[in-house]
């Protein structure tokens, strides 16, 4: 019979009828298998859809159709001329502009200057270094819109070959030790692990060079290598004088021993101490020179408070040597060892400035820096003439690195030219209270191997209570204090006012084959016994604690080599201690280390990572501290 109506199908198995085999196999014939097949022409309507999309040919011509979206992109376009003086809609775009560039005679063009210079086929406008411009012609008249470049470190790309480029950076002075940013009454040793102690400080991170070397203005206690992550690093080290950065050094931090070291102490690089400066930052630009901003080049408002220019006008990093300014046409003089010709100096018409130099000589300039007029005698403090902006000034040589040239009529205490943060040493600054760090474990935490890592990645003070050979299981209480640690010996160690504690052991209880037992046993000789003991007595000790467990590391007892995969007499592995651990965490409400299931140790690597069976080597170690740190990130 074939396909059969949906009507059909329903009434051979109404209630109490029983279908035949031909009934049965018409209905499966009726309907479409998952395994089958769906006909494009099976599909209704998929005709009509398909005809209304455009063909493949017409979408890839579309792409690459210069008047596609005409109105759009025409509206858009008039929009953005209409914002840049000098430009029309029917002028003739030029692309990207050189001073060499070669104009068609139509009547309105235009085009971007991807070059510093005079243009001098498009009117001979002029394109400073620090800008970009868009240039025009519109009726026979050349103008040029400049867009002034940031100087807070940028990059503009006019096209896919020419680029303009400019580059600031703000830096840290001579002085690299902030004396406002210490941690008070505490010590890091050469591995970032911190320790109380009076009269200690540490310092703040100190951002150094690689293979560079630092000298103190007096004995650091420890010095501590991070990398650029500010992960500790070896190459430390203790009662330092001076110190070289090792290649992977991106930070260091300093201890001192004394307080009253803070406010002389200066960390600078090279080999030899020179004059104290206070911390402060300096703004610096890619030859290393200090960047003396003009007034008009950045407004207050976009320092948002940040920065504060100095008063200090003179930059003897852009002056000639060996020279004085002509008071006659304010050019540069060379041939004179006693004189310094400054680099123009932007000044306010009609205001006074004065100056500490002995030499008189100096010009003034208008706008454009064209020289206006000079003066040889004339002595400070000066009124900047009407319609100069600039002045250039002598300086006698010996005055190089002290002369101030500033505005008002009184001369003030020297400061070094340039811009200063108003933050780095000025107002409070409150030191971090970090928490305190209790790990507690056989020799696998003894060994200290992963947790500096931890302490320093989470600014942690630690105490390692670890004690090879013991387990947590066994042992009678009020025995020796290196037994058990369920034990009231053990567990007296851990101060009162501990933050977080974190428990890691079960390899030597898989060692001498203690009984697991079940999750709610009492019995400490048996592994879940001493973890209930050991967890109700810790919360007794520290009720404020922040638990972590950490589960059994992965190891094989050599002495049960014969045994299948290394199972101890009870036929039990240290994975299935780690299993235990887990569950007591769970049944507490512990967070978990996962050191068994997240250090990626099996049989296969375990003789590269822990070579004696048992112990993690440095790269276990690392893997150890990482797993930590994430899962102890954020609950501390």
């Amino acid at each position: 019979m074939g396909l059969q109506s949906l009507n059909t199908i329903k009434n051979w198995f109404k209630t109490n009828f029983i279908p035949t085999q031909a009934q049965f196999w018409d209905m499966f014939d009726s309907f479409r298998h998952k395994s089958d097949k769906v006909a494009a022409t099976d599909v209704d309507g998929l005709d009509t859809l398909l005809a209304a999309k455009a063909s493949n040919a017409v979408f890839q011509a579309h792409t690459t159709a210069e008047n596609a979206h005409a109105g759009l992109f025409g509206a858009l376009r008039t929009w953005v001329e209409s914002q840049i003086e000098g430009v029309v809609v029917d002028s003739e775009n030029l692309g990207a502009l050189t001073p060499l560039s070669t104009i068609p005679d139509t009547i309105n063009v235009h085009g971007f200057a991807v070059e510093e210079g005079t243009y001098a086929n498009c009117g001979g406008v002029v394109v400073p270094a620090t800008s970009y411009a868009f240039i025009s012609r519109v009726a026979g008249v050349w103008k040029i819109t400049v867009t002034e470049l940031d100087l807070g470190g940028y990059e503009k790309t006019i096209d896919t070959n020419k680029k303009l480029s400019r580059k600031a950076s703000t830096i840290v002075g001579k002085n690299k030790y902030n004396k406002n940013t210490v941690y008070l009454n505490h010590f890091m040793g050469e591995d970032g692990t911190i320790y109380a102690g009076d009269g200690f400080s540490i310092s703040d991170f100190i951002e150094v060079n690689p293979l560079t070397t630092y000298t103190p203005s007096g004995m650091l206690r420890f010095t501590t290598y991070f990398d650029i992550n500010k992960n500790v690093i070896v190459g430390g080290g203790s009662f330092v004088n001076s110190f070289t950065t090792s290649v992977d050094t991106k930070y260091v931090k300093v201890t001192l021993s004394l307080e009253a070291q803070i406010l002389t102490m200066q960390l600078e690089e090279g080999n030899a101490v020179t004059a104290y400066e206070n911390y402060k930052y300096i703004i610096k630009n890619e030859e290393n020179i200090p960047i003396v901003l003009e007034k008009e080049t950045v407004a207050p408002e976009q320092t948002k408070g940040i920065l504060i220019p100095s008063k200090n006008l003179f930059n003897p990093e852009t002056s000639t040597f060996n020279s004085f300014i002509s008071w006659l046409d304010g050019n540069i003089q060379g041939g004179y060892p006693d004189g310094v010709a400054s680099d123009f100096i932007s000044v306010i018409p009609g205001n006074i400035y004065s100056c500490n130099s002995n030499q008189t000589f100096k010009a003034f300039y208008a706008a454009n820096k064209v020289f206006v007029s000079g003066s040889q005698f004339g002595t400070f403090p000066v009124t900047i003439p009407a319609g100069c902006y600039y002045i250039k000034i002598t300086v006698g040589s010996g005055q190089l690195n002290t002369c101030q040239f500033e505005e008002g009529s009184t001369q003030t205490e020297y400061h070094v030219p340039g811009w200063t943060s108003k933050y780095p040493y000025y107002g409070t600054y409150t030191p971090p209270v970090l928490k305190k760090l209790v790990t507690i474990g056989d020799s696998i935490t003894e060994m200290n191997a992963w947790q500096p890592k931890v302490a320093t990645k989470l600014e942690l003070i630690h105490t390692n209570l670890g004690m090879s050979g013991t387990s947590l299981s066994g042992f009678a209480d009020g025995g020796a204090p290196g037994q058990g640690m369920w034990t009231t010996q053990r567990i007296a160690q851990i101060p009162v006012d501990t933050d977080v504690i974190i428990l890691n052991g079960g390899i030597n209880d898989y060692a001498r084959s203690y009984v697991i037992g079940s999750i709610d046993s009492t019995n400490t000789d048996e592994f879940y016994g001493a973890l209930n003991k050991w967890v109700e007595r810790a919360m007794e000790r520290a009720p404020s604690a922040k638990i972590f467990i950490a589960t059994t590391t992965y190891g094989e007892y050599g002495a049960f080599s014969s045994n299948p995969n290394y199972q101890d007499n009870n036929g039990k592995t240290s994975k299935d201690f780690a299993d235990a651990m887990r569950n007591i965490a769970n049944k507490y409400g512990f967070p978990v280390i996962d050191f068994s299931r997240e250090c990626m140790v099996n049989k296969w690597n375990r003789p590269a990572m822990a070579p004696d069976n048992l112990h993690p080597n440095a790269d276990y170690a690392d893997r150890m501290a990482n797993v930590a740190i994430k899962a102890m990130t954020n609950l501390i």
